[in-house]
């Protein structure tokens, strides 16, 4: 699980460099931040999608330091869209989509367990034919 300077760059228009608004000192500060806070609500992310909440969230760190912490809307080629973001920033909603999608047991194959042959009757399948009843007016 490594975070880097370049993936800030990759997942938003924000660049970190000591020259600009978003320094290397702040980066460093909001790394710490953001890895407890995911550290804390981790539902066992695999590391590709641990790492991108982690940028996610240190750039919504950066935005709400900026005071710009409410998503309106989104534009995507022809595409645009305007939703209330709740008081969020776009990288806080993909922070918190992300941990939604990990955070649902994903499903598994069907498993037979070893006692399966000594089952009582009762929780056996009923393999009697159905009898068709039809009704009449």
């Amino acid at each position: 699980m490594t975070i880097s300077i370049t993936m800030i760059s990759q997942i938003s228009p924000f660049t970190v460099s000591d020259s600009g608004d978003f320094t290397e000192t702040d980066y460093d500060q909001y790394v710490i931040w953001a890895k407890e806070e995911l550290d804390r609500d981790d539902p066992g992310l695999p590391t590709s999608k641990y790492d991108e909440a982690h940028a996610n969230l240190i750039c919504d760190i950066f935005v709400s330091s900026k005071g710009g912490r409410n998503f309106k809307s989104e534009k995507i080629g022809d595409y645009g869209y305007t939703k209330d973001g709740g008081g969020k920033s776009s990288y806080r909603l993909r922070y918190e989509e992300i941990l939604r999608q990990w955070a649902t047991e994903q499903p598994t194959a069907g498993q037979e367990h070893e006692d399966v042959d000594n089952m009582p009757n009762q929780f056996k399948l009923d393999q009697q034919p159905v009898q068709k009843f039809e009704e009449q007016d």
